[in-house]
């Protein structure tokens, strides 16, 4: 008797872990990843703007590699932004570079060292 209950009891405890287990990955599988910086761009379409949705898209855009994009998002930042981060001109500065604008990239590079300086 004793032999059955223990059998009965370690079948028990397999089909608890078991279930579970397999709970997570489903809810997992259900999830599906969001695509941020679209969601920022649907919010500018239907009129929003700010200097921070305009860092993050920019920014985005800048570190997928997207530069003509990140080009259009930095300058709206600027435009908007008087005083912006001084990392925002280093990374406009990259991507002017990266986009042969090497004249204004040096610009905007001069302008991050000055607001590096002052921070």
């Amino acid at each position: 008797m004793l032999k059955y209950l223990c059998t009965l009891c370690l079948v028990l405890l397999s089909i608890s872990s078991f279930s579970q287990n397999a709970a997570p990955e489903s809810v997992a599988a259900k999830k599906a990843p969001i695509d941020v910086l679209s969601v920022y761009e649907d919010v500018v379409a239907q009129g929003y703007e700010s200097a921070q949705v305009y860092r993050k898209l920019a920014n985005g855009r800048f570190f997928e590699s997207n530069y003509t994009e990140a080009r259009k998002w930095y300058s709206k930042l600027f435009e908007m932004d008087s005083n912006p981060d001084a990392i925002d001109y280093l990374r406009y500065s990259k991507t002017l570079a990266a986009l042969d604008e090497h004249d204004l990239a040096k610009d905007f590079k001069a302008r991050y060292e000055r607001a590096k300086d002052k921070e």
